[in-house]
């Protein structure tokens, strides 16, 4: 009898000791050392290569499906370009811009904002579609590499905590 409450005095401790633990994510960091972000489950990683009339675009995609209705995706794409065909990265981002919008039907912007760096600019999109399908996206272009950043909701353009820090803890690696 002694033996079992002792048992029990220890269990409890344990729950009690992790409900009052902080839940901490884990930054997952591209194999490459490309980038890292708050992922809550190892994401589906996807190489291809694609063929262009500037030449071969390598990209990298990690994908989280969370559930039916949420969808976390970052890629990355290397585009064969010198330091004169940089300076086209506006029309980069505006090209990648135009493609994701139009992939998902995306019609009504709710929010679109510049974002500018050290080294790197893009642009933050929030909008949605007719079906309800709510995208929070970033395009960033660093040198010739264009990362995009992306949350897919169903039926919410408000995020959880966990979506939001999804989002804002992407970071480029040096």
């Amino acid at each position: 009898m002694i033996l079992r409450s002792k048992i029990f005095i220890i269990l409890f401790l344990v729950l009690v000791f992790n409900a009052c633990q902080e839940t901490t994510k884990d930054k997952y960091e591209d194999p490459k050392g490309a980038f890292s972000i708050a992922y809550f489950e190892n994401p589906i990683v996807n190489i291809d290569t694609l063929s262009s009339n500037i030449g071969n675009i390598y990209y990298y995609s990690f994908l989280v499906q969370e559930s039916a209705s949420v969808a976390k995706l970052v890629s990355y794409s290397d585009y064969p370009l010198s330091g004169e065909d940089i300076k086209q990265g506006e029309s980069i981002l505006r090209s990648a811009k135009e493609s994701a919008l139009n992939s998902l039907g995306i019609k009504d912007i709710v929010k679109e904002q510049r974002i500018e760096g050290k080294d790197y600019f893009g642009i933050e999109i929030i909008g949605k579609n007719a079906e309800m399908y709510f995208m929070h996206y970033k395009l960033i272009l660093k040198g010739n590499r264009l990362f995009q950043v992306g949350l897919l909701k169903e039926n919410s353009i408000e995020e959880t905590e966990e979506e939001s820090e999804f989002i804002h803890s992407f970071q480029i690696l040096p």
